[in-house]
């Protein structure tokens, strides 16, 4: 089913695919999967034009909803029509939340459903679409963060699909143990957070009376701004009318469930996690905010996580994970990959990244410390690699 719409500077034509839920049963139950596919008006209508695959930051968050054809969406407009797809159980795809997943049965049941909404079944999703969309043909992909690790799973798996792949801020770790990726985690935003408190000296002693899971508003720290809005969420102080309240719909992840159910197994091939952050906290030390990293007690402390928790505790168990990357299928590689890799970058370690664009034949990397985590959205991220790309090609 489509629909098509138009407003200013964008047609917008609106998809809605079955797909299974599990990919190696393609007779058994099936998801939706939605997928806004976004062109130019003047060429709105060009049936030849190449197709770019937008796969976003996550795990568990819907992808763009533009109102207007600016940044690297309006960049790529100039040459593409631009796909952005709701990744499984996120945005309009069938959802997966803490209304929708009881629905599956007890813990156990809704735990093995979660078991298929990783990258490797995402990618499969990914390449439903493309055929139902322009058949054959392949298209580009671009992958922002967890949509890096998608994109190159995507590497692993299909490149008979892809054209070209693009990634900012996203090649993967792969290959390292999870403690070594939280490890290294806790370094980078201790760094970070010293710049922020370095700028703004006061804010330390006022998250330090802040309720604790209050302050896993601190993942924002890593973003261009994130000093900046911390501040000025906390500069009342902690005690001050509508802090709490403030704070709590920032840190709450009632509307991004998955977030905190798979990103510590975004991670996992093979080994359990074991709640690898908190077990790494409890070996370095905490920082100040500890960020993005999820421990057990938010699904007490967030009310929207609640219902949830025991889930939570079976997947960090869950010692059978399948391979994301495929070594072989990678150093084998002949698509061409540009990859934005930031030396600064809270959320992905670079020297992990570089390490990866390694292992992938071809690969290109623009290493810059211009940049933080989110260069594609407020930076030139996505111009400085499609003009390396169109320079290579």
């Amino acid at each position: 089913m489509t629909t098509r719409r138009a407003f200013p500077g964008i047609v917008a034509l609106e998809h809605r695919f079955d797909v299974p839920l599990r990919h190696e049963e393609p007779g058994g139950e099936t998801i939706e999967i939605f997928a806004r596919e976004v062109r130019s008006p003047r060429h709105a209508d060009d049936a030849e034009r190449p197709y770019l695959l937008h796969l976003n930051g996550g795990p568990g968050f819907p992808c763009l909803r533009p109102t207007e054809p600016t940044q690297w969406l309006g960049t790529a407009l100039e040459e593409f029509h631009v796909v952005l797809l709701d990744q499984r159980g996120t945005g309009l795809s069938t959802p997966a939340n803490a209304q929708t997943l009881p629905e599956r049965g007890d813990d156990e049941a809704q735990a093995e459903y979660l078991t298929n909404f990783r990258a490797d079944a995402i990618v499969r999703d990914a390449e439903l679409v493309r055929e139902r969309l322009i058949g054959d043909a392949p298209w580009s992909i671009l992958g922002q963060s967890f949509g890096g690790f998608c994109a190159t799973t995507y590497l692993s798996q299909a490149t008979h699909g892809i054209r070209e792949a693009f990634i900012t801020g996203g090649l993967p770790p792969a290959g390292r143990h999870i403690d070594d990726i939280y490890r290294s985690l806790i370094g980078r935003m201790e760094r970070r957070l010293e710049v922020y408190f370095e700028r703004y000296p006061e804010d330390r002693q006022r998250w330090a009376h802040a309720d604790p899971w209050l302050r896993t508003v601190g993942r924002e720290v890593g973003m261009s701004t994130g000093p900046e809005e911390l501040h000025y969420l906390v500069e009342y102080g902690p005690d001050a009318l509508g802090f709490t309240e403030r704070a709590r719909r920032t840190a709450t992840m009632a509307t991004v469930p998955l977030y905190a159910l798979l990103h510590e197994p975004c991670y996992a091939e093979g080994d359990a996690t074991r709640w690898s952050a908190q077990r790494m906290l409890e070996e370095v030390g905490a920082p100040a905010l500890p960020g993005e990293m999820i421990v057990p007690s938010l699904f007490e402390d967030d009310p929207g996580l609640r219902p949830l928790a025991g889930v939570a505790h079976l997947l960090a168990e869950k010692d059978d994970w399948p391979a994301l990357y495929d070594r072989a299928a990678l150093a084998a590689n002949d698509v061409p990959v540009f990859a934005a890799v930031y030396l600064d970058d809270v959320y992905v370690d670079a020297d992990f990244s570089l390490a990866t664009a390694e292992m992938i034949r071809g690969a290109r990397t623009w290493v810059t410390n211009e940049l933080q985590h989110d260069g594609l959205r407020v930076g030139d991220a996505f111009e400085r690699l499609l003009a390396m790309a169109r320079r290579y090609a």
